[in-house]
């Protein structure tokens, strides 16, 4: 899969998480509490002397296949979601603070090197901001769905004790036979049926057999 062997959605919600860490984040005298889950309920938040808070989690994952024969590669899209809230006396107060907050928290999902080297494309950022009284004190909280996508692959696992030989097929997409249907292809699942546009077509335009010794 990918170099750091773990599923993609894990590594960039630990990207996420380590790059809010980094930041050392504050509102005014308060440290900002960072965790992965945490508990979602606003209820709970009210209760609690919690925020201001930060919470990190992932919601939706969609593998896209980009290959047509072979081991499994994907544009992944995983959704983080990150999860803010803030507490002041007036319910102004509160959507000012958080508002001010939430700009420097876009910036770090959206321009940290160590989040935006490893996608090929954020593809969405959706938002929800909600502002909410709780005795004498406002929360405003905001819930945002950042959508990163990446490449993954998927690779075998092979028993090289018992492997004695190894063949490598070539069957290409651009040479074949519009109309031929061939005996016993090394790949079935992957031949395009007769009559068709393009291969593989199910005959070999290249073949190597590796022997393996002892």
């Amino acid at each position: 899969m990918s170099d750091e062997s773990m599923l993609f959605r894990r590594q960039m919600r630990i990207s996420v998480l380590n790059a809010l860490k980094r930041a050392d984040l504050w509102i005014g005298d308060d440290q900002v509490n960072i965790d992965s889950p945490g508990d979602w309920d606003i209820q709970h938040l009210k209760d609690s002397s919690y925020i201001p808070c930060l919470l990190v989690r992932t919601s939706n994952e969609g593998k896209a296949s980009n290959i047509k024969a072979g081991l499994p590669q994907f544009d992944t899209a995983v959704t983080i979601e990150v999860l803010c809230a803030v507490t002041a006396t007036t319910a102004e107060k509160a959507q000012d603070t958080l508002e001010q907050f939430w700009f420097a928290i876009e910036n770090i999902l959206l321009c940290t090197p160590s989040i935006i080297n490893q996608v090929q494309n954020v593809q969405a950022v959706d938002t929800v901001f909600k502002v909410d009284s709780t005795g004498n004190d406002h929360i405003a909280a905001v819930s945002a769905a950042f959508v990163y996508e990446g490449f993954e692959y998927f690779e075998g696992t092979i028993n090289t004790d018992e492997l004695k030989s190894m063949g490598i097929h070539i069957d290409l997409a651009n040479v074949f036979d519009p109309n031929g249907t061939y005996p016993n292809p090394p790949f079935p699942d992957s031949v395009a049926p007769a009559p068709r546009t393009e291969g593989p077509d199910g005959r070999d335009e290249g073949y190597l057999e590796i022997k393996l010794g002892e």
